[in-house]
């Protein structure tokens, strides 16, 4: 997401890198459309995490600049190496002016307004992401702790990282290895670099049906995609003297960028073979730009595109830590419409941004306003100030003394491990698990009591302890598995989701001798014909089934939510944060399960009585530990709810 750009503010095509940027050597030529591409893989990046529905794909921007920071710095390597001028302490010295700076400022404003607003859990842990982020391996840290069950994003002012993490680690051996090779094995140049690439895609591929995330966040499985700009920068891509052809592929490739973008959801299997039709779209676009002008370089050279592309670093690094704060405490604007508060946020972010790129940015990259010496002085200290920062953060257990003691109390909620409760990686299977670990005894039938089978994702799992508690007489098995919906036919795409499901609906043994099937999920509005289909599955095969409505989720954890109203005083954040959307969906199952005949619990209308919805369980903690899942005692109200209301026997 960092790539080092050509140039700044240039007019014309033909002058030299030089007179445009510091940075950049001579006879390197600025192209404005590299600008333009940066802006369209920012702007989509910004418009996924705003959350607007028609840019579902948004977050292949990445991918994007991943391309193109190999193209740029790529060819910067390779012309000096071939020059016999690389020097690697120079090289570091303009990453260094590129990316710290800014990265600083923003490290210590987020700090600032989470001191502010972050509850003790998120504080510490903002200063551990601070840690990882300042040495770079952040990609890292946030694949270890990145598990379903961890805080959810929103609480994650730095998440975004992960993808400069990913930079600079692919950056502290290529420069290395590209010189090498260009002084010694030349002629194999070409052919290791392309090996390198289908050899990291390959591992990509095979890693994202087994180790989604690892694939996702990790330096193996996405380095192909910086490659793919180096290839371009060695001349693998075949000149277009041809203005048709030339026109043809950078359309074609802008036009499987835009594909990705808009058709592409957070159900994508990603990266993967996915990955491809971003990053290839780039690599025509560069490509075909390299061999001459295009209709698609002069849409990108436009100005207006092309300031958004200089002001792209900033604006990725901004943007998403305003939109955090925004969502999770209406620091900008207390709004019940969630589109006003991230519509003030966008533009802040893009005020934000420019006045960074203009008094940051520029001019930590003239070696006139920082020379080298000073350039390393100024970073190290930064740096050694934003990491002492971050240890106090974490080493006081992000500083709880800030808050009253009952606000301390119940966030200290926040800090829940649901594993035991949920039977993790035996009864519930989730990423990291497969159907090996599934335990035998989670499916055991009881020849005294009544069987009922609970099946579904972590929306079903989170119910299984408080019925098991409650219902009497009732042996209640559980065969769940995180993120996998609970269908009979065309189930999630995982390999963990289809063994699951299979062992529930493709194996008819599991269902004999079962009194009652709870299907429950974390339902959207897209699951409503697979559905239907599986209701009426379950009726063919004789089987009674009782169906669980969506549960009443937040756009941030619960626990947060109620410690903030006891921290800055009583007000209605919890029924603004709340998904309303969610009633209406509940209203639309209840439908269907009346009309397939099916037993349906409204776990909304139970939980959400005028004035409002259950947030408390009966010692009065927080009811919910995130955004929607319930704790152990949660459940046990829940269940004592069902069965008081004869929704459940």
């Amino acid at each position: 997401m960092s790539a080092d750009r050509i140039a700044s503010h240039h007019r014309a095509e033909g002058q030299s890198a030089e007179k445009a940027h510091p940075d950049i050597q001579p006879g390197l030529k600025y192209r404005p459309d590299i600008d333009g591409l940066r802006a369209v893989a920012v702007l989509a990046v910004v418009a996924y995490h705003a959350g607007i529905e028609t840019v579902s794909g948004g977050f292949v921007g990445v991918d994007v600049f991943f391309v193109i920071s190999g193209f740029l710095i790529g060819s910067i390597i390779l012309d000096e190496a071939r020059e016999g001028r690389f020097s690697l302490s120079r090289f570091y010295e303009r990453r260094i002016r590129r990316l710290f700076p800014a990265l600083v400022v923003v490290l210590f404003a987020t700090f600032a307004v989470a001191t502010a607003h972050a509850l003790p859990t998120e504080l510490a842990q903002l200063g551990r992401s601070m840690l990882a982020t300042l040495f770079f391996v952040s990609n890292i840290f946030f694949w270890r702790h990145s598990d379903y069950f961890d805080a959810p994003a929103e609480t994650q002012p730095l998440l975004h990282t992960w993808s400069l993490a990913i930079e600079e680690q692919f950056y502290l051996f290529i420069p290395i290895a590209l010189v090498l090779l260009v002084r010694h094995a030349p002629r194999q140049l070409n052919a290791l670099t392309l090996a390198g690439t289908l050899i990291s895609l390959l591992l990509c591929i095979w890693a994202t049906r087994h180790f989604q995330t690892a694939s996702f966040y990790l330096l193996p499985t996405r380095a192909w995609e910086l490659f793919l700009g180096i290839l371009v920068a060695l001349g693998l891509f075949p000149r277009m003297d041809s203005t048709l052809i030339r026109n043809f592929a950078a359309a074609a490739g802008l036009a499987m960028v835009g594909a990705a973008v808009f058709l592409f959801t957070s159900e994508t299997t990603f990266p993967g073979a996915s990955a491809l039709l971003p990053t290839i779209g780039t690599f025509l676009v560069i490509g075909a730009g390299r061999s001459g002008p295009t209709l698609v370089g002069r849409l990108l050279s436009l100005r207006p595109v092309v300031f958004v592309g200089l002001i792209s670093y900033s604006l990725y690094l901004w943007h998403w830590p305003i939109l955090v704060f925004q969502r999770s405490d209406s620091f900008l604007v207390e709004s019940a419409r969630p589109e006003v508060g991230t519509g003030v946020a966008i533009a802040l972010s893009f005020v934000v941004a420019t006045l960074s790129w203009r008094f940051v940015e520029r001019p930590f990259r003239s070696r006139a306003n920082f020379r080298a010496p000073k350039i390393y002085r100024v970073a190290a200290g930064a740096g050694a100030v934003a990491a002492a920062t971050a240890f106090v953060a974490v080493g006081t257990g992000g500083l709880p003394q800030r808050l009253p003691s009952q606000a301390q109390a119940v966030a200290s909620v926040l800090a829940y491990d649901p594993e035991d409760q949920y039977r993790t990686g035996r009864c519930m299977i989730s990423s990291g698990f497969d159907i090996g670990d599934f335990a035998e005894d989670c499916l055991a039938k009881s020849s005294t009591e009544r069987n009922y089978l609970l099946v579904g994702d972590s929306h079903a799992a989170h119910l299984w302890y408080g019925l098991d508690a409650v219902l009497s007489g009732v042996n209640v098995m559980q065969a769940t598995s995180s993120g996998c919906r609970p269908f009979a036919e065309e189930p999630d795409a995982f390999p963990r989701c289809r063994q699951v499901m299979d062992r529930v609906f493709g194996d008819r043994r599991t269902l004999v001798g079962v009194d009652k099937l709870l299907i429950a999920a974390q339902w959207g509005k897209d699951d409503v014909a697979n559905l239907a289909r599986t209701l009426d599955w379950a009726r063919e095969q004789g089987v009674e089934v009782v169906l669980f409505g969506p549960i009443v989720q937040y756009r941030s954890a619960v626990p947060r939510i109620l410690a903030q109203q006891r921290w800055h005083g009583p007000s209605d954040l919890l029924g603004r944060q709340r998904l309303s959307h969610l009633a209406a969906l509940d209203r639309r199952l209840a439908r269907i399960a009346g009309a397939k005949g099916v037993r349906y619990v409204s776990l909304w209308s139970m939980m959400c009585r005028h004035p409002g919805c259950l947030a408390y369980d009966r010692a009065g903690k927080p009811l919910q530990f995130d955004d929607g899942h319930l704790t152990a005692q949660g459940s046990i109200l829940v269940a004592r709810l069902l069965v008081d209301e004869g929704l459940l026997s």
